[in-house]
């Protein structure tokens, strides 16, 4: 409509407005994944919304967010942008990251890595020293399958590398080779296990 590119990842959903209609252009973002290239607009704001309450607001940028029922990430590639959470607010910059945990209403802004936020966008799993059980959450969004971890030390193991995002049978091979886990696929489940 105004030049906006938005990139869903899947599973993802986007709200928004046949035609822009006031001061700012309003988009809702209920759940999953997207990245923004907004269109300047010096006369109309460009507004993220989630669930949560989290408000992100840019003139022309390019962000990511990620969207799910504990927590809001948004991630600044160039440009400045603004969140905001009632009457708090909190300006990003480039390469930075933020975290808003929507039960507690806390958020935490740091340096990031692109490679790591965009990596979805090449068809590509970047994951940095992630615990077993959070990868697992990453898979069940992503694919929609569900995913059991059996030993609860297994799940804090951490995994750090690159993983192709075309097929779950795949990626779940490479976790099961690098972690030494044992991966079984019945009823339509995984199931993730130590080597005995």
């Amino acid at each position: 409509m105004d030049g906006t590119l938005v990139q869903l990842n899947r599973n993802s959903t986007l709200q928004y407005p046949n035609e822009w209609t006031g001061a700012q252009r309003d988009v809702k973002l209920l759940q999953g994944e997207a990245f923004f290239e907004v269109k300047s607009d010096s006369l109309r704001r460009f507004v993220v919304r989630t669930p949560g309450g989290l408000a992100v607001e840019v003139l022309g940028t390019a962000f990511n967010v990620v969207q799910r029922p504990e927590r809001t990430s948004v991630f600044l590639q160039k440009g400045k942008i603004l969140l905001r959470q009632q009457q708090q607010t909190w300006e990003m910059t480039p390469g930075e990251w933020a975290e808003f945990e929507t039960r507690r209403k806390t958020i935490r802004i740091q340096a990031a890595d692109d490679d790591l936020w965009l990596a979805w966008l090449n068809d590509l799993f970047v994951f940095d020293d992630v615990p077993l059980d959070e990868i697992a959450r990453i898979m069940e969004d992503y694919y929609a399958v569900r995913i059991d971890i059996t030993n609860p030390s297994l799940a804090r193991q951490r995994f750090t590398g690159k993983v192709p995002r075309q097929n779950i049978h795949l990626v779940m091979n490479v976790l099961a080779k690098t972690m030494n886990v044992k991966v079984l696929w019945k009823n339509g489940k995984f199931t993730m296990q130590p080597h005995e």
